[in-house]
């Protein structure tokens, strides 16, 4: 097992024991879903009530990092540890201002879930995060990952109705409903 995904399985074991609602997003997420992408940190989406639990846990763990401003990202919940030598940001109410529009993500529950060591890691729908990377600066190769894993891997038509309702401009609803045709 690599560092990366023992650290992970760590935190999967004091997160679930502790019975916190999160999911593993981002690249971790894509990776475990089959697809080959550079992992550097790990991202973690907390439901809001469990937010302020969870970031404790982690503190017993890890050091808490200082957060750098960003006018792209102002997530409403937001902190960033250290643990191991690997970076772990925590986030509830991912905030991406793109656009003149801002684009608000509220983790709600996950997809679906992969054994790793002997914890369930929870994962966060890849559609989701297939739009908040076409929302984001920079993340066109992370969208073109994604559209290739769904050319073997049938896109989640509800999901993809429910993001339908996020304030995205034409393009991304577009590319949205090429995914369920």
């Amino acid at each position: 097992m690599l560092n990366k995904d023992v650290i992970l399985l760590e935190l999967a074991e004091f997160l679930n024991s502790n019975k916190i609602n999160w999911a593993l997003g981002a690249s971790f997420m894509m990776k475990l879903r089959g697809i080959e992408v550079d992992v550097n940190d790990i991202d973690l989406m907390i439901h809001e009530r469990d937010f302020d639990h969870a970031c404790q846990l982690i503190s017993k763990h890890g050091i808490e990092k200082p957060i750098s401003y960003s006018s792209v990202f102002q997530t409403e919940r937001y902190k960033k540890f250290e643990y191991k030598d690997l970076s772990i940001d925590c986030m509830a109410g991912m905030t991406i201002h793109t656009d003149s529009r801002i684009i608000k993500y509220y983790f709600d529950q996950a997809e679906s879930y992969v054994i790793l060591g002997n914890a369930n890691i929870p994962l966060c729908y890849i559609e989701d995060w297939y739009v908040l990377y076409r929302c984001m600066p920079n993340r066109q190769s992370k969208v073109e990952m994604i559209e290739t894993y769904f050319i073997n891997h049938r896109a989640n038509k509800e999901r993809i109705k429910q993001l339908l309702f996020i304030d995205l401009n034409d393009d991304d609803k577009q590319a949205l409903m090429n995914l369920i045709r």
